[in-house]
């Protein structure tokens, strides 16, 4: 629940950022999805610049901003 303060919508995770790896589909889309809508920053990443820019657009088409950011982690 948001709260207001000095006229400005605060929620408690307004100024978090979430750096979410594999997350063009199951657990790590769902797990930016969820985190985008209560505020937090998300950045999602993938092994590719298209599958990247694929699920950030459709987080974006939901309003929620996330770059998406090609990131491979061995």
């Amino acid at each position: 629940m948001p709260v207001y303060l000095s006229g400005e919508e605060f929620t408690p995770y307004s100024n978090k950022v979430a750096l979410i790896t594999e997350s063009n589909r199951g657990i790590g889309f769902e797990t930016a999805r969820q985190l985008g809508r209560q505020g937090v920053a998300v950045i999602v990443t993938e092994r590719t610049s298209k599958k990247a820019a694929d699920t950030a657009l459709k987080l974006q088409e939901e309003g929620i901003q996330a770059p998406g950011v090609t990131l491979y982690i061995t």
